[in-house]
C-alpha cells in the first residue's frame, strides 16, 4: 500500500480576486487560496494530503518506485519537495505518518522471501535526523497485512502486522511507539478460530494504551455479510497480556454495514451500523452498541427499527406498505458527541450500467456491444444518536451527484467542523468549475445551505473526498483536471 453569510434566502457575497482568478463566495468562507498548477506525471499518479506541522503543509504524492514529499505554506506556495530517498534496493513506502514536529515514513524492503519493515523520522525539509529503526520482519508466504494507526492524542503510534496461522488462528504482531518513537512493547496476540476461520477488519488503540480488534467469522469461500456471519470485539490490555472477547452477533440480524470509534472521554468504544433481519443487503433499522474500556460487563445494545416514514422524507411519497429498508444507503462516518453519544453519517451510493450497440463503419449482421457504468452519490442521512441508543434527531441531506466511468471519483463529500457545527462540502454537479455546495448542521440539528465556491473562472474540478481539515478552520482540497493538480484552502 502506498501511498472534501449564512444562509438565509440571501446572503452576502464577497468578490475575491486571486492570481488573476474571479471567485464568488457566500459569506460563510472568508478566504479561498490556490496553489500554481503542478502536472501529473505517469510515474506519480496519485496523492495524498497528510496534514499540516511545523514543516508545513505536507502532500505525499506517489506512484509505483517513486514517493515525493512536498511543503507549503500558510498561502499555499511550494516550500520545498523532496524525494523520499531510500538506499535499499526493492523499497516501498507503507504510510507516512503526521505528528506535531514531525513525519515518520514505514516502509518495506523485499528480501528473497520476506521483506523488513523500518520506520524513519523526518524533520525540517526531510532531514533524516537518525537511522532507520527495524519494526518487524514479514514472511511472504504468510501473506501477512500491515497497517499502521495512531491513538487521538498521537502519542502512540502502532504498526502490526496480521495472518493466519497454520491452525487457522488469527495471528497479530503488535509494535507500539511513543511520540519520540521509543518502541514500548513488541508482542504477538494468537486468537483461536471459531467454526470457521476469523478475519480482521480493523485494530485502534486509545489514549489509554487498550487494544480494540474487530474481527468477522466467515465460512472460506461464501460472500460476506451472510445470515452466519459472525462479529466479535476484542479488547487487549497489554500492560497485563489479557485478550477479552465479546460476540456481538445477534441470532435474528446481521450487520451489513459496521463503524467503530474510541470515545477516549468517556473511556468506551462505540460500534454503530446497520443491520438486516434478511438475506439481501437492505437495511432495516440502526444499531448503536457502547462497550467500556474497563469491563465487558457493562456492555450495552441498543436497536432502533427503520420503518416506512422513512421513505416518505427521503423520497416525497406516501408511505409504502412494502417497504422494506434501505438498499443503496453506507456509512460512512461516526462523529463523537461529549456526552458518550455519536452521530453517525451514511450515504447513497449505487451504480447503474448501460449496454449498447457499438457503433461501426460497415454493415454487419454482427455487432459487438459497450457497456457504460455510472456512478450515483445523491443524498446523506444524519443521524444524531444519545448515549442510551435513542435518536435525539435525523435530517436528510439532498444532493444527487451523476457521473460515468470515473469511479465516481468527484462524487461523495468532506466532512469537516468548525466550532459547534459539522460541515459537508460537495460539488453541486460533478463537471469542469462546478459549483461547491456546504450543508452545516449544528448539535441541534439546525441545517444550513450556502455555496463556498461559484463562478470559478479557472480549470478546476474539486475532489472533496480527498480534502483534510488541516486546523481548526481550515480545510485543503484538491483539484485534479487535464492531469494538473491544485490544491484549494478554505478558511471560515
Amino acid at each position: 500500500m502506498k501511498c472534501q453569510n449564512r444562509h438565509t434566502g440571501l446572503f452576502r457575497t464577497t468578490m475575491l480576486l486571486l492570481s488573476g482568478i474571479l471567485i464568488f463566495l457566500s459569506g460563510k468562507a472568508e478566504k479561498v487560496e490556490l496553489s500554481t498548477f503542478e502536472k501529473i506525471s505517469s510515474t506519480m499518479p496519485y496523492m495524498r494530503i497528510l496534514g499540516k506541522n511545523q514543516m508545513g503543509t505536507l502532500i505525499h504524492r506517489y506512484g509505483k518506485k517513486t514517493d515525493l514529499i512536498v511543503a507549503y505554506d500558510d498561502e499555499l506556495n511550494v516550500k520545498w519537495k523532496k524525494t523520499i530517498s531510500i538506499k535499499q534496493q526493492d523499497a516501498d513506502v507503507v504510510r507516512c505518518i503526521l505528528l506535531p514536529d514531525a513525519l515518520w515514513i514505514f516502509y518495506k524492503v523485499r528480501h528473497k522471501n520476506h521483506s523488513m519493515l523500518y520506520v524513519r523520522k523526518a524533520t525540517g525539509d526531510l532531514e533524516f535526523g537518525s537511522s532507520a529503526l527495524l519494526v518487524d520482519t514479514l514472511h511472504d508466504g504468510r501473506g501477512e497485512k500491515v497497517n499502521i494507526v495512531k491513538s487521538k492524542d498521537k502519542k502512540n503510534i502502532l504498526a502490526y502486522s496480521t495472518y493466519t496461522g497454520r491452525s487457522q488462528q488469527l495471528v497479530a504482531n503488535l509494535n507500539l511507539f511513543d511520540e519520540a518513537m521509543n518502541l514500548q512493547y513488541k508482542k504477538q496476540v494468537t486468537i483461536a478460530p471459531k467454526t470457521f476461520p476469523l478475519y480482521l477488519k480493523k485494530i485502534l488503540i486509545s489514549n489509554h494504551d487498550k487494544l480494540f480488534f474487530i474481527a468477522m467469522e466467515r465460512e472460506k469461500g461464501k460472500k460476506k455479510n451472510q445470515k452466519n456471519d459472525k462479529t466479535y470485539l476484542f479488547t487487549y490490555d497489554p500492560e497485563n497480556n489479557s485478550l477479552n472477547e465479546l460476540d456481538l452477533s445477534d441470532e435474528n440480524k446481521r450487520f451489513i454495514d459496521i463503524t467503530i470509534a474510541i470515545d477516549n472521554i468517556n473511556q468506551q468504544i462505540i460500534l454503530a451500523g446497520f443491520y438486516s433481519t434478511m438475506t439481501k443487503d437492505i437495511a432495516n433499522g440502526m444499531f448503536y452498541f457502547i462497550a467500556h474500556f474497563d469491563s465487558m460487563d457493562h456492555f450495552k445494545r441498543h436497536y432502533q427499527q427503520f420503518d416506512a416514514s422513512i421513505i416518505e422524507r427521503l423520497t416525497g411519497k406516501e408511505k409504502e406498505k412494502r417497504f422494506t429498508g434501505l438498499s443503496t444507503f453506507k456509512i460512512r462516518d461516526i462523529v463523537l458527541r461529549h456526552d458518550g453519544g455519536a452521530v453517525l453519517v451514511a450515504e447513497s451510493e449505487f451504480v447503474t450500467t448501460e449496454t449498447r450497440a457499438a457503433p461501426g463503419f460497415y454493415p454487419s449482421m454482427f455487432y459487438s456491444t459497450v457497456t457504460y457504468s455510472y456512478y450515483h452519490y445523491n443524498d446523506i442521512m444524519v443521524f444524531s444518536i444519545h448515549p442510551d441508543g435513542t435518536i435525539h434527531w435525523d435530517k436528510i441531506l439532498r444532493k444527487r451527484q451523476f457521473s460515468e466511468g470515473d469511479d465516481g471519483f468527484y462524487s461523495s463529500f468532506l466532512l469537516s467542523f468548525n466550532r459547534d457545527k459539522m460541515h459537508f462540502i460537495f460539488n453541486e454537479e460533478i463537471g469542469f468549475n462546478a459549483n461547491v455546495l456546504d450543508y452545516s448542521l449544528s448539535g441541534l440539528g439546525e441545517q444550513e445551505k450556502a455555496y463556498l465556491l461559484t463562478g470559478v473562472k479557472e480549470d478546476l474540478m474539486l475532489i472533496p473526498r480527498l480534502g483534510k481539515q488541516i486546523s481548526g478552520n481550515q480545510l485543503i482540497i484538491p483539484s485534479i483536471y487535464r492531469n494538473k493538480l491544485r490544491l484549494v484552502k478554505l478558511t471560515f
